[in-house]
């Protein structure tokens, strides 16, 4: 029987370490699994918002926001909701800026439904404007969901912004499973690219005497190890292989929370995948 990870075991309580260090994340709740969209507003009511931002691209509108913005009608949450209409959305300056004007004086949450480029986004404008943000995933594509950090591209240099992590993770994984193969498949080769990550992470601790943590690499090396026992099942969209990614995606991201930067979880391999995401950008691709 495959492994399963246990993600509430991180959330709500700091963990003392071997290393020295006291560990913890200022998320509050994960939601990964079937019908996790039908369980939103009650995460939203529970933890106290009343008006809501709720942030999409056309695509993600298609792929769940209309459905959020149902659910949120229907139990009586007040909401707005920003459709940015560029299918081809970039974290930039302009998009911040389309983000930023539309943003409703009596929201207390922003909601961000998509995956790298809407979460980068309203993390970043949530931690400027000092509101909490919840991620409703739509893809399980990258592993930015539960770090501290906000990759925007500005002045067309892909750049890594200070922010902070959101209080919930939702993941539906009937939605997941139907995001684009490609994005499904950047999600497990971000779980594999750990693997380049955790020798540079130790490497700088051997050779420079950088601050490492034996736990936070053995739950990334967990996280990775139960991503590859699915890994066979992903090309079928099967619902247990996609939760897992999109676990294991989180459960990195709050690895990276853990330790205050990117380094559980990023290493050479990300440094590669953002000088060509920059030179496309360039090119106009």
């Amino acid at each position: 029987m495959a492994q399963s990870i246990q993600l509430s075991q991180y959330l709500g309580k700091p963990m003392e370490c071997s290393c020295g260090h006291e560990h913890k994340t200022l998320l509050k709740r994960i939601d990964i699994d079937k019908g996790a969209l039908n369980r939103l507003p009650g995460h939203i009511t529970e933890l106290g918002y009343h008006h809501i931002f709720m942030v999409c691209d056309v695509n993600t509108w298609k792929a769940a926001g209309e459905t959020v913005a149902k659910l949120l009608s229907e139990n009586n949450i007040a909401h707005k909701c920003l459709v940015i209409q560029d299918p081809e959305l970039v974290p930039d300056e302009h998009a911040v800026g389309t983000v930023v004007t539309a943003f409703p004086k009596e929201a207390d949450l922003i909601l961000a439904v998509g995956s790298g480029t809407l979460n980068d986004l309203c993390k970043f404008v949530s931690y400027q404007m000092g509101l909490d943000y919840i991620v409703c995933a739509t893809a399980p594509s990258m592993d930015g969901f539960a770090s501290i950090g906000a990759a925007l591209i500005t002045n067309h240099v892909k750049t890594t912004y200070d922010a902070h992590v959101p209080v919930a993770i939702i993941g539906d994984t009937e939605v997941l499973a139907q995001a684009p193969m490609e994005m499904i498949v950047a999600g497990l080769g971000d779980i594999l690219g750990k693997y380049t990550c955790l020798m540079d992470w130790r490497m700088a601790h051997l050779i420079e005497g950088e601050y490492y943590c034996e736990k936070i690499a053995g739950m990334v090396k967990q996280a990775v190890t139960i991503v590859v026992e699915q890994s066979s099942k992903i090309k079928d969209r099967d619902l247990e292989a996609v939760k897992a990614i999109t676990e294991a995606l989180a459960l990195t991201g709050v690895a990276m929370s853990f330790v205050g930067n990117s380094r559980p979880a990023s290493g050479s391999e990300h440094h590669l995948s953002h000088y060509w995401e920059m030179q496309f950008q360039m090119e106009g691709k």
